[in-house]
């Protein structure tokens, strides 16, 4: 039988012997990369992280550490900047995915600590990278500091979400954009009960029928993440109200807008959705999602457990039924 790897990305200290050997990999990297007169070590000590608001995560392949990412406050405005420095993943597992979990995660501790951007730098060499932060929505700006006059020096930034909860007289208010997301979503290929093409009216119908008033009654809980004051996405727990079930609740909706998707919104959504759940007590978590969406990738690596799959559970919009896939995720009580 085979056994997939577990991949975990958690908070670390930077001066355990894992994460020193990690940092020295990486330097001796850029080394090589940039033998013309660039530092190996990009100016960065292990003491960098001894401030408050700074992390240091460490990616381990089951168990066995295999890379690395750091967030710290940046100099010229600590109190919403975030800068990723030391992103590094061994060579001999890269194309797994890693990098863009340990830059996924890093970008949540960043949301924790308040931070509402995310800069970093990167050097014109490093393709492999310059790809990654491009793919998860960062873009390029004008460098700063050491860097502004570095010949090899790239520059990016990446506003991050702000997610918040709706009640019911909130809906009501962001209806219109409730309605715009949920159009969106289904008309580029969520599949989230409807079918598409969706027309707005149904759309609108469904928040305004059947959200609202469970929000109201206080059967249902609406995240929504915001960019810059726009709404991006959602997701929702449905609250289990059977006597045998208080601890339990179902996510669903998870919507993020088609220009936003695979930039790390629905990373968040979920792991905001996760701990306002536990804050309420729901310490068993279930969902559905048609099998082989990209969904399931994101749920397994939040260490959802897949249950199985029940054939001819949903039509397409072809008319054809397809599977859907059960998950998990328990928490301690």
């Amino acid at each position: 039988m085979v056994t997939e790897a577990k991949i975990t990305v958690e908070l670390e200290s930077v001066h355990t012997a894992d994460a020193l050997g990690l940092i020295e990999q990486l330097s001796r990297e850029l080394a090589v990369h940039y033998v013309d007169g660039r530092k190996g070590s990009g100016d960065f000590r292990p003491t960098d992280m001894d401030v408050p608001r700074a992390c240091f995560v460490v990616a381990r392949l089951d168990g066995i550490a295999m890379g690395c990412g750091a967030i710290r406050p940046w100099d010229d405005d600590p109190t919403h900047m975030a800068e990723v420095k030391r992103m590094f993943v061994q060579p001999d597992v890269r194309g797994r995915g890693i990098s863009r979990l340990i830059l996924a995660r890093l970008e949540e501790a960043a949301r924790d600590h308040g931070y509402v951007t995310t800069i970093l730098e990167t050097g014109d060499r490093q393709l492999e990278a310059i790809g990654l932060y491009e793919k998860a929505g960062y873009t390029r700006c004008d460098c700063w500091g050491k860097y502004s006059t570095s010949a090899w020096s790239l520059c990016y930034r990446k506003a991050l979400p702000v997610i918040e909860s709706l009640d019911a007289a909130g809906a009501i208010k962001a209806i219109n954009d409730l309605t715009g997301l949920l159009y969106d979503a289904v008309n580029n290929g969520a599949s989230v009960g409807f079918l598409p093409p969706l027309d707005m009216d149904t759309a609108r119908r469904y928040w305004a029928d059947e959200v609202i008033p469970a929000l109201s009654t206080g059967q249902r809980v609406l995240l929504v993440a915001k960019l810059d004051g726009h709404m991006v996405g959602t997701a929702q727990l449905v609250l289990i109200e059977k006597a045998n079930g208080p601890h339990r609740a179902e996510v669903v909706r998870v919507l993020v807008h088609s220009t936003q998707r695979r930039h790390g919104l629905g990373r968040a959504l979920m792991r905001a959705i996760e701990t306002h759940a536990q804050r309420l007590g729901r310490t068993t978590l279930v969902l559905d999602t048609r099998t082989g969406d990209s969904g399931e990738r994101l749920y397994r690596s939040l260490g959802w457990v897949h249950v199985g799959d029940i054939p001819d559970y949903v039509i397409n919009e072809k008319g054809v039924l397809e599977a859907t896939s059960i998950y998990y995720r328990l928490f301690n009580p």
